[in-house]
């Protein structure tokens, strides 16, 4: 009865502990232009714990157009604080189906950002410094994801390209990829490689693989491992 009671009162204390942790963390946190559909797709940690989450809503419904809309997706970029404080939300592109796809932070924790069709660097307070345009339905330049290395220059991928920039966005180099249905990738400061973990089409009934390749910065393979899946 002794270890049945202690056994029952060490679970409770789980739960309660469990509770308040749950707790904790706040209300679920998003964006506030909660209108049509939404989606939250990347984000950022600063420093000092404050966050962004990025993506895109629909802007069928938006009241700064009327009410009606244009059918599509807006970008939009939202910062909290630690605890889960709104400090601000903006709205970076209003043109067809851009919702913001990856968000990377630089040295100073500017924010170097991808979204379909555009990239841009934006201050810590949300401020556009450039923005980069590129044609509408074009899907070399539909960007799935963002890295930067220690020099700031920029890599952006797409499902058919992997695309190098410089910090000024001179166009460096194009590292072309066939086949590709999912991409991300990340850059390894302690290797300098930028390392491609993408769901490789291997035959016409769609069977796929995943892929994950390291390239150095000028984008030249270095290896590559492959798992099969079904």
């Amino acid at each position: 009865m002794k270890k049945r009671f202690i056994l029952l009162t060490l679970m409770l204390m789980f739960l309660l502990l469990t509770f308040q942790s749950v707790c904790a963390l706040g209300k679920p946190t998003g964006f506030t232009r909660n209108v049509g559909s939404e989606r939250l797709v990347s984000g950022a940690i600063f420093e000092d714990g404050s966050f962004v989450i990025a993506g895109g809503y629909g802007t069928w419904d938006r009241p700064e157009l009327g009410g009606a809309g244009d059918g599509n997706f807006a970008s939009i970029l939202a910062k909290y604080s630690k605890t889960g404080e709104l400090i601000w939300e903006k709205t970076l592109d209003t043109t067809n189906d851009n919702p913001i796809n990856g968000v990377v932070l630089t040295e100073n924790e500017d924010m170097i950002i991808a979204g379909q069709y555009f990239f841009c660097r934006v201050d810590k307070d949300g401020n556009i410094l450039w923005y980069e345009r590129f044609e509408q339905w074009n899907d070399d330049y539909y960007f799935d994801s963002v890295a930067i290395d220690k020099d700031e220059n920029i890599y952006l991928e797409t499902e058919a390209k992997l695309f190098k920039y410089d910090k000024d966005r001179n166009l460096v180099k194009e590292y072309p990829h066939d086949n590709i249905y999912e991409e991300d990738m990340i850059y390894s400061k302690d290797k300098d490689e930028i390392i491609l973990v993408e769901r490789n089409i291997v035959d016409s009934g769609f069977d796929t693989e995943i892929l994950v390749t390291g390239l150095d910065t000028d984008l030249n393979k270095k290896w590559e491992y492959k798992i099969n899946s079904t």
